[in-house]
């Protein structure tokens, strides 16, 4: 791959090679690469890494789910690259923010600038998007280092160390040079035919049919959440719990547990959190307590999910029909069906719960199913909460669950 300069009148080549980049990241210990297509390294860099066994590609939605993915693999120490455009990494900063910056998680990205012209320096081009990418890295304290020949593909590996400088941001400006396209889709769902079980298990453990008007509406609600909670705590042991917001509140109340994992400071993003904790330690259960305000900002984390396949991932929705956290203001259409969307994502099962009892009698087959297990609680609007963010997430918690992960 090349790109062209000019230099005293004359056209003078640069090279930058995908594979010389490949190989520096397999030299720094990442295992894992998040990626939404970028067209800048397309060909150069995505098309490669799909086809290399050494490197478990996970292909995301949205770009903030990047974010939290590598924060959850963080925690058993497994180092993810996450490959964007420049685009997504602008969407992405309130994620940057709050995980990399604020709460200080190491997330590396390689960056592409799609339309930087390689005789201008970035800050120089043409191109505002591409123009303020590094006065904002500078601005939020990101070190961040231009790659644009094969000569600076050496500063990837001190950029990729455990430390500060793993929040690195390294922008490459590639050229397609015709690699053909993969045969190999990661992420195809298990060869087993499940539809017929999923439909059969959501009748049982749901005690309605899952044609019926109601499995897809607004239910009659008998539950509350902190009671739903009650419930699963009885089953909990060893599992790690990933809660946000109100559901982090309640799941707190019941008690402190080293394994608590709370998603604070970037709305929607416990299920990538949690993708990335079930992609790193596989032989451990993972539970999502979320809520329906916040999955719908991360619903493509939905078919992200799906397509990742974890089999140790539990996914429960406390549904209200509110943005609780925020004022209690209404969810945008109160007819979502979020069991449906997440079966039709590629969960292995679906459920929905309004009834205490059946969920109290239920639950602890729901968390032991082979999944990605997908559940909606529809739950009443709870008591009034006290938001203590700075004592949920505070950094002693996020040492001690990483420590106890750590002795697997």
């Amino acid at each position: 791959m090349e790109a062209q300069t000019a230099t005293t009148g004359e056209q003078t080549k640069i090279e930058l090679h995908g594979a010389n980049i490949i190989a520096a990241i397999k030299a720094s210990g990442v295992e894992f690469v998040l990626s939404v297509p970028d067209i800048v390294t397309s060909a150069g860099l995505l098309r490669p890494i799909a086809n290399d066994p050494s490197l478990r590609l996970v292909r995301v939605c949205k770009e903030d789910e990047c974010i939290g993915i590598a924060s959850g693999l963080h925690y058993s120490d497994k180092r993810a690259l996450t490959l964007i455009q420049y685009t997504g990494f602008l969407d992405s900063l309130n994620a940057i923010r709050a995980v990399g910056v604020e709460y200080k998680q190491p997330i590396c990205m390689m960056v592409g600038l799609l339309g930087h012209e390689p005789e201008r320096a970035p800050t120089e081009s043409g191109r505002y998007g591409v123009r303020i990418i590094e006065p904002i890295c500078d601005a939020m304290g990101i070190p961040h280092h231009l790659i644009s020949q094969d000569s600076d593909v050496a500063k990837i590996k001190p950029a990729d160390r455990v430390g500060p400088l793993w929040r690195a941001h390294h922008r490459a400006d590639l050229r397609r040079h015709g690699h053909p396209a993969s045969s190999h889709q990661p992420g195809c769902r298990r060869g087993q035919d499940q539809a017929c079980d999923r439909q059969g298990l959501y009748g049982f453990i749901s005690r309605r049919a899952a044609h019926r008007p109601e499995a897809a509406g607004v239910m009659t609600i008998v539950m509350k959440r902190e009671d739903c909670f009650k419930a699963l705590a009885r089953h909990v042991t060893d599992e790690v719990v990933v809660a946000t917001y109100s559901s982090a509140v309640e799941w707190n109340d019941l008690g402190p547990r080293v394994l608590n994992y709370f998603s604070m400071g970037a709305m929607g993003l416990a299920s990538s959190h949690a993708l990335g904790l079930a992609l790193a330690n596989p032989s451990r259960r993972i539970i999502v307590l979320d809520g329906d305000g916040s999955l719908l900002m991360n619903l493509g984390s939905l078919v992200t999910i799906g397509a990742a396949a974890p089999k140790n991932l539990v996914h429960f929705v406390s549904r209200n029909g509110t943005y609780e956290a925020n004022g209690g203001h209404p969810i945008p259409n109160q007819k979502a069906d979020f069991s449906g969307l997440a079966r039709s994502a590629g969960y292995a099962y679906t459920f929905d719960f309004n009834e205490l009892a059946s969920f109290e009698q239920q639950v602890g087959h729901v968390i032991g199913l082979q999944g990605p297990v997908f559940a909606t609680l529809h739950v009443e609007r709870s008591r009034p909460l006290t938001y203590n963010y700075p004592v949920l997430y505070a950094a002693d918690k996020r040492r001690a669950i990483k420590a106890e992960l750590s002795k697997r």
